[in-house]
């Protein structure tokens, strides 16, 4: 996010707050060995999503599918979650 989004948007930073501070709660709830079983399948998402992405993007294009800005928060919450639970892919 950038300054001015922050700014004009201050409840979304609220929410992705508390959504990567409930991945942050659920990972130190966790056990080990769930975690351990996890690590897979987290880095298999992260990855197939990141190779769907331009593909993804196309097709949305194509049937000009647009998300509302409720889909667009909770997927963006989703992904503050996963970040506050892993963090692994992030970064791409």
């Amino acid at each position: 996010m950038l300054r001015q989004d922050i700014v004009a948007r201050p409840r979304r930073v609220v929410l992705f707050t508390l959504a990567s501070a409930a991945g942050a709660a659920l990972m130190l709830a966790s056990e080990d060995a769930l975690f351990r079983r996890l690590i897979p399948w987290l880095l298999l998402f992260v990855t197939l999503l990141f190779a769907s992405g331009p593909a993804l993007n196309r097709w949305l294009a194509r049937r000009e599918v647009v998300a509302g800005a409720g889909a667009a928060t909770m997927s963006e919450g989703d992904v503050a979650l996963y970040g506050g639970y892993f963090g692994a892919g992030l970064g791409v």
